[in-house]
């Protein structure tokens, strides 16, 4: 019967593997200097040949380590026994191996023609913790579908929640809202569609308790892990068959007292901005066109609180000739106001800049016996509006702390506590917030916020600019 070497038989397979990879990028090597290979070969002849042998800290020969000539493409890989050969420049051209999951390491040959390396795992990369299920394993031993972040990739993001702090961080986990409130929830979906019509989102805990994310306060996060195979309804059951994400807070510190802090000042400024046209005239002038080609007479009215007549039109191209004119005055016939305005009520609604703040501090010590981690955050945000506006506070502490009473029992405690404010306007006579909606309808460049006795114009109120400034006087 013959043996079969099995060590032997993968390092062969391995090695085909690596020849593989590497074919296309040699072949185009190849190509671009197929014509020079004549020339240069007296080249090669005069360049020093390196040979040496690469292998793991318990001696085992690896294959397909690359090594290249550093800041260069010229290299080559190890065979099946770890050993390889490559010409150089000069004996003190410095040598690059490198190998997926080992550092990589930098050396010149100096006088030597024959060098062996060995590679040491990258410990760092493969020893982190990724919390899955109701434990823990290290990157090295994981085999399901996990992505993992830690609070390194949270860090500087000065955002009102942890959803909008995660956006973007983590492969195939789908984070949307419905708008920009600060306030604002979000569905976590993972790997894009669940079920027809159903829908599906994820299961999320933070410190093995179902809860909200926006209720965290993110410089409290150690660590998100998120589970997207079938394995997590192993462990959740039927709530975890669209995933799970896995929310973990910092625990504390032994060793002495440590106080961190960060704070943190913006500004924001929209970056596209509505062309609106605020002047009266033009706005009036495109509307009798669009008018007469679509009906084929003249309007009577712009729409049941605005009327129309040409000689309106006409004292409002008078009025956008002379700039001096009043904006408003009364019509001697009807007795009512009449409007010759300009106004851009898109500019008296919003704030063309916005400003927020973030400030969060924690401490944290302990022994053997007793640890504690404490923390606490302030985060306010400025409203859009300029009046009646929208304004954002929150407020978040937790507490964490352990004390070990005898050597099997110990008592933890993971107290925490969040607090917001938010003001949210609106329209007095209908109690929503179509203000966009009733700009359309009623924010005719023409009219004006106010009349010369003080108050409001229809248009003002209807199309809640004007509601919005009333309101601040008012309360």
């Amino acid at each position: 019967m013959k043996t079969i070497n099995v060590n032997k038989t993968c390092r062969i397979a391995v090695f085909s593997l690596a020849c593989c990879l590497a074919a296309p990028s040699w072949a185009d090597d190849l190509n671009r200097d197929e014509l020079g290979v004549r020339y240069e070969s007296q080249a090669v002849m005069q360049k020093e040949l390196v040979k040496g042998c690469v292998r793991d800290q318990n001696g085992e020969p690896l294959i397909g380590v690359t090594v290249r000539v550093q800041g260069t493409s010229q290299g080559t890989i190890t065979d099946i026994d770890g050993n390889y050969s490559l010409a150089l420049p000069s004996k003190q051209t410095k040598l690059e191996f490198s190998f997926i999951g080992y550092n990589t390491v930098v050396l010149t040959p100096g006088s030597r023609n024959s060098l062996d390396v060995t590679l040491e795992e990258d410990v760092k990369a493969l020893d982190e913790v990724v919390v899955v299920g109701y434990g823990t394993m290290k990157k090295r031993d994981l085999v399901g579908a996990v992505d993992h972040i830690n609070s390194e990739a949270l860090e500087g993001r000065s955002t009102p929640s942890l959803t909008r702090s995660l956006q973007g961080q983590i492969p195939n986990l789908n984070i949307s809202m419905r708008d920009g409130k600060p306030d604002r929830g979000a569905s976590y979906n993972i790997r894009g569609t669940t079920s027809i019509g159903a829908g599906g989102e994820a299961l999320i805990l933070i410190d093995g308790v179902e809860g909200d994310p926006n209720s965290v306060n993110p410089q409290d996060i150690e660590s998100v892990s998120v589970l997207k195979d079938a394995s997590s309804a192993a462990v959740y059951g039927a709530r975890g068959t669209f995933g799970v994400v896995l929310i973990t807070t910092k625990n504390a510190q032994k060793g002495g007292v440590k106080v961190n802090y960060n704070g943190s000042f913006s500004f924001s400024q929209r970056t596209v901005e509505p062309d609106l046209v605020t002047n009266g005239l033009q706005w009036t002038d495109d509307f009798v066109e669009a008018f007469v080609n679509n009906k084929g007479t003249m309007p009577t009215s712009i729409n049941n609180i605005f009327p129309y007549t040409p000689e309106w039109h006409e004292e409002l191209r008078r009025h956008d000739a002379n700039p001096d004119l009043p904006k408003v005055q009364i019509n001697e016939n009807t007795g009512q106001y009449e409007y010759f305005g300009n106004t851009d009520w898109d500019k008296l609604l919003y704030k063309d800049v916005t400003a927020g703040t973030d400030h969060s501090i924690s401490i944290t010590g302990g022994n053997d016996i007793a640890n504690f981690y404490v923390s606490g955050r302030f985060f306010s945000q400025d409203g859009i509006y300029r009046a009646n506006t929208d304004d954002y506070q929150r407020g978040n502490f937790r507490a964490k702390g352990s004390i070990k009473i005898k050597p099997w029992l110990s008592i933890d405690n993971n107290f925490d506590m969040m607090h917001k404010t938010y003001h949210y306007p609106l329209i007095s006579y209908d109690q929503t917030l179509n203000i966009q909606r009733n700009m359309e309808q009623q924010g005719f460049p023409m009219a004006v916020m106010y009349n010369p006795d003080g108050s409001l114009t229809y248009s003002a109120v209807y199309c809640a600019v004007g509601d919005f400034y009333n309101r601040v006087y008012i309360e």
